[in-house]
This record gives structure tokens, sequence and C-alpha cells, in this order.
């Protein structure tokens, strides 16, 4: 029996904001945005670890992109409110499977200033919260998919977690969690009445569907 449901944040409860994000950066920094991704990539995961303070994140992609360091506070924080956009109807989808007695999380690999951002949100739909910066691990390493279940009070048969990556797919399902690889709202809604989990009925726009 299912008792636990666990959304990804990027790219399922909200519109993957990494596009926007770089974007973004590229704009205010001043560089081709081929070149800034492939910066980026190399400094992100560290970052997404709780490893660097956003000061040394920007200090070392700055200096590999020969660019000053931004004079923002937190352009990541900027980045991020630029290209946040919520899926209404996963949220939607989420209170009322708390409500129909599921307990509901988050996991997510995510940075420091992305946290702080989110916490003054309205995330009450979500028993737990987990964010990689915060447990110097991401996903897919099965370890912090059996945290978020430790925190949740569930087991691994017990839960189902949602996600739009297929390698984060394969940590859950390593971890022994049933899994959903997220296409659209209503391909979710289907895959979790196969679980047998009760979903909750709510009205949905096409638009929530896409990527």
């Amino acid at each position: 029996m299912i008792r636990a449901v666990i959304f990804d944040l990027g790219g399922v409860l909200i519109r993957n904001p990494v596009p926007g994000m770089i974007n973004f950066f590229s704009r205010e920094l001043r560089v081709d945005q081929d070149v800034f991704r492939s910066a980026y990539r190399l400094h992100t995961l560290e970052f997404q670890r709780g490893m660097v303070t956003e000061k040394v994140f920007w200090k070392r992609l700055c200096s590999d992109l020969e660019r000053p360091a931004p004079a923002s506070h937190s352009l990541w924080t900027d980045g991020f409110a630029a290209a946040y956009r919520e899926r209404a109807g996963m949220f939607r989808l989420a209170v009322g499977l708390r409500k129909g007695g599921y307990r509901t999380g988050i996991l997510s690999d995510t940075e420091p200033p992305s946290v702080r951002f989110l916490l003054r949100r309205d995330y009450s739909m979500f028993d737990v919260r987990v964010f990689s910066c915060s447990e110097g691990i991401t996903k897919p390493d099965p370890e912090i998919f059996m945290t978020t279940l430790r925190r949740i009070g569930a087991k691994p048969r017990e839960s189902v977690f949602i996600d739009d990556r297929p390698v984060n797919i394969r940590g859950a399902d390593e971890a022994g969690m049933k899994c959903i690889l997220f296409k659209s709202m209503a391909q979710t809604r289907e895959e979790l009445s196969g679980f047998f989990v009760r979903v909750p009925v709510i009205g949905a726009g096409a638009s929530e569907d896409q990527k």
C-alpha cells in the first residue's frame, strides 16, 4: 500500500528553471550562452552539495569565463526568481493527495540561494522537504532517497517518487521505491492510479502538461 508521494521540484512541480537561468546569467555576465553553460556544468555540482558558498561559486566560474564577479548580492537568487514558474496543477495534486491521507514530500537537487527563495513561499502542502545542498549529497545517490524516506516515515515499497530525469528515476528504483518518469500531469495521474493511489479529482489547463 502506498503511504507517501515524493516530488522532484525543477521539471515537475515547477518548469525546469535551468534554461531560463542560463539565459539570465549569460546576459548579466555578457558571455555566450554555450560558453556559460560549459562553465556552469563544471561548478554547479559542488554548489548543489553545499560544498561552496555562492560567493566562491561565482568567483570560480567567473575566473573561468574571465569576467568580473557579479555585483548583485545574490545573482543566483535573481536568476532563479526570474525563471521560477509553478505548475499549478501539480501543486493542486499534492494538496489533494495530502488531504486524502498520503504523506507528501519534495526531494530536489537545489542550491542554498534557491532554498532560501523557496522557503519564503507557501509549501505547506508538503510534509517533508529535502534539499541536496543541506544534505551534502545529490540524486541519483540512493542515500538521499533513504534520507527522505526516513523523514517522511515510509518504507521504499510504500512510496512513489516522481522526477523528470531518467538517471534520478534509476536511483530511486535502486532504493526500492516505485517511480514515475514525469512527462505530463495527465500521465502522472494515470501512473499514480496504476499504483492504486487514490488520485484526487482536480481541474488543470493543458499548458500544465508541458515541460
